[in-house]
This record gives C-alpha cells, structure tokens and sequence, in this order.
C-alpha cells in the first residue's frame, strides 16, 4: 500500500506476483483498479455489487402531496415527484413519512466484482465501484472473502494484493487480517508525509 497514489505500487505488486511460484492476485483498489492492466486478465466471471438503497415513487399511488420533496434534506425529488438518482442517499425518511406509502426503498447496484484468470491458471480478483458510491471497504473485503475462499479450495498459500492508496475504509479493509505489508512511497515531502500517515494507522491496527 502506499499513503498517495503514483509511488508505483502496483508495479511493485505485478513483480511480486510474476515472481511467485503460485499465488492468488488481488486488486484492492476498487475506485480504480490497476492491476489488470498490467496482468491482462481474461474475465471468467462479474458479480453486481450493492451497497445501499435508492428511493422509487410509485406514481399510482402517489396523491402528489409534495411532502417527500419538501423534507429531503439532499433535494432527491424533483417537483414533478420523481427521484434523482444521483441525489439520494438512500436514508429512507421519505419512505417513513409518505402518508400513502407510495415510497420504497431499493437496493442500489454501486458496482461489480470480478474473477479473471492469467498467465493460463493463476487467477486475479479485483473490483470497480461505480463513481460517487460508498462502502468501498465493504466491496474491498467482498474481493478478499472470495479470493480466501478460493485459496482454502485450491490450498494456495500466497495472496499477493496490491491495495488502494491513502488511508480511508478501504486501506483499513486492506489491512484486515494480513500477514505482511509493504510501504511504497516515493522521494517526495508529501510522498515522506502520507507514507508516515499510513504507517501510523498501521500501528493502530496493530500490524
């Protein structure tokens, strides 16, 4: 991992992971990932990920009282009593206070996980979180269950994952339940300044 992006992580990773005799990939960086660039892996298999809900009016039973659109407090709902997608945030108050209940909440797909295999039989699992969505730790440690699953199956050793930068959920997810990390940083003050950031959350999680 590494405090900032650009330090060349990934490299570092896809040399690692060239160099094992057998091992599981993963990319841990689901805002974008860059470890199938280098690896080129042919996709076996994508998994909708959802994280989340977004609001849906029925317009049937809708009575057009405009108290959903008066109360969101992130402006979700246009006059014309229709959702923005973009806008919600998913919190259910407008499904609470709908006198008619004509609002439902629904679960939002935020992105998509893969599988791929490379260099013939190793395989690489990594994710894209859709732009704007949340909870990329929990998509972060939906890659990594399913990368042990298939480890403990095909009793492989060695997962080599290269993991996201900086120091939010889903760095912390990374850590979770490793063995070794690796910094990289580069020759840099602000380089020098978020690999200290990054190790010192380290030292909270007690790695």
């Amino acid at each position: 991992i590494s405090g900032k992006g650009g330090t060349g992580k990934t490299s570092l990773t896809s040399s690692f992971i060239q160099m094992a005799d057998n091992c599981i990939a993963c990319d841990y960086d689901v805002d974008a990932s860059n470890l199938p660039i280098l690896l080129k892996p042919q996709k076996v298999s994508s998994h909708d990920f959802s994280a989340g809900y977004t609001a849906h009016i029925d317009q049937e039973s809708c009575i057009s009282c405009g108290l959903c659109a008066e109360l969101c407090r992130f402006d979700a709902i246009s006059q014309e009593h229709q959702v923005l997608p973009l806008s919600c945030e998913g919190c259910g108050f407008c499904e609470k206070i709908c006198p008619v209940e004509a609002i439902t909440m629904y679960p939002r797909s935020s992105g998509h996980w893969f599988e791929g295999v490379f260099n013939q039989k190793q395989k690489l699992f990594f994710a894209d979180l859709r732009p704007g969505e949340e909870n990329s730790g929990k998509l972060v440690a939906q890659v990594k269950t399913r990368a042990r699953e298939i480890a403990d199956t095909e009793q492989t050793q060695l997962i080599i994952a290269d993991g996201p930068p900086g120091i939010g959920c889903a760095v912390i997810s990374s850590m979770v339940e490793v063995d070794l990390i690796v910094l990289v940083t580069e020759p840099s003050r602000s380089g020098f300044h978020d690999l200290q950031r990054v190790y010192q959350l380290m030292q909270l999680r007690g790695i």
